[in-house]
């Protein structure tokens, strides 16, 4: 069964480390995974997002001006 969600890159692995102490503080189900194959990330690792809290997601990462690239993806 497929599992579609949002992929969040980062430039750098203490951004990653950075958004992902944010997503737990303000209570976001965001998971750090390696940077799947068909994706490219400088860092290699990323945030697995819920397509349900992407808006929040966003809003939060503008809030504490960290960029991100977000990409849609499917987990098989």
């Amino acid at each position: 069964m497929s599992q579609p969600c949002k992929i969040a890159t980062f430039r750098t692995t203490r951004s990653v480390m950075k958004a992902d102490k944010a997503c737990k503080q303000a209570g976001l189900a965001a998971r750090v995974i390696a940077v799947p194959p068909t994706i490219s990330s400088e860092c290699g690792m990323c945030l697995r997002i819920e397509n349900t809290q992407l808006a929040e997601f966003i809003a939060l990462m503008e809030s504490v001006a960290i960029e991100t690239k977000i990409y849609d993806y499917t987990f098989l």
